[in-house]
């Protein structure tokens, strides 16, 4: 006698529950990890749907690539800072860095950081200003990676340092200067 299942279920109703299982697994393995924490902030809730991320945007949002904060960890650069003297992570070179200003993004609020990774993110025309300075960043690594050691060593600081003479008068070109690098930096 052959043994006869009580209830047959279709199999896309299988496929749908391993399917259900297999990423409430991965979201509590993706909730207690340890990794990975720069993108969960941004990406807390698993899906099997396709984000349309470049290669430059995984590099922007994991920090994992031509930042000097990510080369010095490997040993394949001596310093974490940028040609301007600040740490330069993928964050410097999207908002503050003068070195890739064309590229800048707007300054959020602290509180508002992890909403600006999600919008920067999600909008195409944002993705392909990130795509561009990834880009900038991996063909000018000579001009961005900092040759010193400390900030106080870096050739930008030092000519603003220079520039910013407070005893010049009004419409001078240092108190000019002063005000272009008020602004840059």
């Amino acid at each position: 006698m052959e043994y006869q299942p009580a209830f047959l279920f279709p199999k896309s109703y299988l496929k749908n529950q391993l399917l259900q299982l297999s990423l409430s697994r991965w979201q509590a393995e993706w909730e207690d990890g340890e990794t990975g924490r720069s993108v969960y902030s941004i990406i807390p809730k698993l899906s099997n749907k396709q984000l349309h991320w470049s290669r430059e945007c995984v590099q922007f949002a994991t920090a994992h690539g031509p930042f000097p904060s990510y080369l010095k960890s490997f040993g394949l650069h001596s310093t974490d800072y940028c040609g301007c003297g600040e740490i330069g992570n993928p964050l410097h070179y999207a908002r503050r860095c003068p070195l890739t200003l064309s590229y800048h993004h707007m300054e959020p609020s602290p509180q508002f950081i992890v909403h600006w990774w999600k919008c920067a993110l999600s909008s195409k025309l944002s993705r392909r200003i990130i795509d561009h300075l990834i880009t900038f960043l991996a063909t000018n690594e000579d001009l961005i990676k900092s040759q010193n050691t400390t900030p106080s060593q870096s050739p930008i600081l030092a000519k603003k340092e220079i520039d910013t003479c407070e005893d010049s008068p009004p419409g001078t070109i240092n108190s000019m200067n002063t005000q272009l690098s008020s602004r840059a930096y």
